[in-house]
């Protein structure tokens, strides 16, 4: 009966069964079903098997239905000498291969090959030693060799669909390290499961590059390669759970076709894994690798990607990718990634959200070349409760090469980003970036905004012709505090454009009242043109309120709401103090515009002299607006005619001992603020 059950897989497969059959006299047959043309056959190696030679008869060719199980035994199958193709090759739907260990295998012959068949489903390769043995720590152990390619290995077509048992293949529970190559290598298939068992939910993740005991088996590719073969993508996969480490390549790649196309490797989940110590990125996507998902909204989603020789996570010329809540370098000690946490590279429309992102080696998240993308939610440069700095080695978040129309922060509170505690700046913004906004974060605060975590630089630098950049808005409840850092709030050098609204404070604590101050200015303008600086409340900072220096910088409209408490002047032309009217001539900050002149008042109507046709800013004075520590709170605007002369009326019981003004000209230069008038008391003869 047994003899006629074999004779039904027909040709060269009877006699490797038959020989299996002569070891195992026991195996267990199952009888053919109405939907399977042959026999389910389970073979079951006894537990005193621990080495098994079938050269001569791999690689073998499974159909529909066969089960070989290793068992506790777990014996090892020499796979030198076999013949290209795969030492076992799936070619059917529900075949289980476990429990095996596959060594020695040869160039151009995977451990296992998944065919591509289209409707083949329920692969179940799980608890195999694949290029290794149980106990392994290391690659070469006695009588083994580095298997040559990869260890699992999933062709094209090969196609699964929803439900439970019904994905092309779930690798689940294995060791699988030493190949020469990738260690699962998967060329265009849907809906596949690495991690997870039949039932599409269950996690049980693969060692890949590392034994169960911590020791290193590198697969010498990637960990895990997804890759779109021509048009036909790796689309709806999922990665969950396992420990990819050790890998000469990277942990994860996903490469798509080079298009944002059906046919692109899109719509896979990679979620819940620890992925460290890769010679390359923890986590690749590459041309055109879209609309895939890392990480997730889920307590149990985040990944955690370390101490990877290049980036956490790398995004090239791929779109519209979601990353979510994962620790990237965030781990005691500082094992952040070699390069940058995320690096994006003509990559756009990426979301990247509520992540932890801190002690890598480059900046937190670089993003060059790439536009339309948002940063929010997340912790950049401290430690995961943001109560101390876990700094990145360069800037918290860098916009680099014509990056445009990118978002750091939001609208909202889950939108604002703890950007603190990073070596340089908080965010850097150069080499052209234009037309990005930034809002709504904390940059140089902890996580209560209470206390100081300071930036080594600035909390916001714009250099190299950065242009048309927004730092906060006019949105009302909306409020982004840049304090605390060690030089600048906000440093703009050479770049045109520059918008920093009201929702800003600068040099304070969320309570609007205690003292945060930045190292320096809240803001300095270094040869920065045609900018409009509105931001709301600049105290406490170790310097000048606002400074514009270099005979460049002109043009620029400096208006803060309310200014007081600086170390230096509240606005200060030339970042050397008081400049009186007429002691300096063009070229040079804001053209030395004068400020205007208080010549005389009765009651709350004040009038004086500035520049023709000029806009008169008045303030309501707090201490002397033209020493140290001075400053204003901004009432209400006026217009000088064309000689110059103005007046306006201040709120009852104001009179113009009580205010400050600054002068705007046509070109939006404006001035410093004037001097308070001196008070004359009378002298009292006794």
């Amino acid at each position: 009966e047994y003899q006629k059950w074999i004779l039904g897989f027909g040709d060269a497969r009877c006699l490797c069964v038959a020989q299996l059959a002569n070891q195992f006299p026991t195996p267990e047959i199952q009888p053919p079903t109405a939907d399977r043309l042959f026999p389910i056959m389970s073979i079951t190696f006894d537990p005193s098997v621990t080495q098994v030679n079938l050269t001569s008869y791999l690689p073998y060719l499974m159909d529909a239905g066969t089960w070989i199980d290793g068992s506790a035994g777990v014996p090892r199958i020499d796979a030198s000498g076999v013949d290209p193709g795969g030492v076992f090759v799936i070619d059917g739907n529900d075949i289980t291969i476990s429990n095996l260990s596959i060594v020695n295998g040869n160039s151009g012959n995977p451990d296992i090959a998944v065919l591509g068949l289209v409707g083949s489903k329920n692969a179940r390769i799980a608890y195999n030693y694949l290029g290794t043995l149980p106990g392994a720590t290391n690659c070469t152990p006695s009588g083994v060799t580095r298997n040559s390619l990869w260890g699992v290995y999933v062709a094209p077509n090969s196609r699964g669909s929803s439900g439970a048992n019904n994905g092309v293949a779930y690798i689940y529970g294995n060791i699988i390290g030493c190949h020469g190559q990738h260690g699962i290598y998967v060329s265009g298939a849907d809906l596949l499961y690495i991690g997870v068992q039949p039932d599409g939910v269950t996690s049980d993740g693969n060692n890949i590059g590392i034994s169960t005991t911590g020791f290193g088996l590198p697969n010498g590719g990637d960990g895990v390669y997804f890759w779109a073969n021509g048009t036909d993508g790796v689309r709806n996969g999922v990665i969950r759970s396992n420990q990819i480490w050790s890998n000469a390549g990277n942990g994860i790649h996903l490469q798509g076709t080079g298009s944002n196309s059906a046919g692109s490797t899109t719509l896979n989940w990679i979620q819940a894994n620890y992925i460290s110590s890769n010679g390359q990125s923890g986590i690749r996507l590459t041309a055109g690798a879209y609309t895939n998902f890392i990480g997730g909204g889920g307590a149990a989603d985040p990944n955690t990607i370390d101490w990877n020789g290049w980036d956490g996570i790398s995004i090239l010329e791929s779109n519209n990718n979601l990353i979510q809540r994962n620790r990237i370098g965030v781990i005691a000690g500082g094992r952040g990634n070699f390069q940058a946490g995320i690096y994006l590279q003509d990559a756009h429309a990426n979301t990247i959200v509520s992540n932890e992102i801190s002690a890598n080696a480059w900046a937190g998240v670089w993003a060059n070349n790439s536009n339309y993308n948002t940063i929010k939610g997340n912790i950049i440069g401290t430690n995961d409760a943001g109560t101390a700095a876990l700094a990145n080695g360069n800037d918290g978040v860098a916009l680099t090469n014509n990056a445009h129309d990118n978002t750091i922060g939001g609208t909202t509170s889950a939108d604002r980003n703890i950007i603190s505690g990073n070596s340089h700046c908080g965010i850097r913004l150069r080499d052209g970036a234009y037309n990005n906004t930034i809002d709504y974060n904390l940059i140089g605060l902890d996580a209560l905004g209470t206390g100081a975590i300071p930036n080594g630089l600035a909390g916001v630098c714009l250099f190299s012709g950065s242009n048309n950049n927004s730092i906060g808005t006019s949105l009302a409840g909306v409020s982004q505090y840049i304090s605390g850092n060690t030089r600048e709030g906000i440093y703009i050098e050479n770049s045109s454009g520059t918008f920093v609204g009201q929702t800003n404070r600068i040099g304070v604590a969320t309570d609007d009242t205690t003292a945060r101050g930045n190292g320096l200015q809240g803001a300095m303008l270094n040869g920065a043109t045609n900018s409009i600086i509105q931001p709301g409340l600049v105290a406490y900072n170790g310097g000048a309120g606002i400074a514009v220096i270099s005979n460049a910088a002109t043009g620029n409209d400096v208006g803060p709401t309310e200014v007081r408490n600086n170390g230096g002047l509240p606005i200060d032309l030339g970042n050397d103090g008081h400049t009186p009217n007429g002691s300096r001539t063009p070229p040079g900050p804001n053209n030395w515009l004068n400020y205007p002149v208080i010549t005389g008042g009765s009651g709350n109507t004040i009038n004086g002299t500035a520049c023709a046709n000029c806009t008169v800013f008045i303030y309501r004075a707090i201490g002397n607006p033209a020493a140290p520590g001075g400053g204003g709170r901004y009432l209400q605007s006026t217009t000088a005619n064309g000689s110059g002369n103005w007046s306006a009326t201040l709120p009852a019981g104001m009179g113009r001992n009580d205010v400050t003004a600054q002068a705007r000209d046509s070109a939006f230069n404006t001035s410093e603020m004037s001097p308070r008038p001196i008070l004359y008391l009378p002298l009292i003869l006794r």
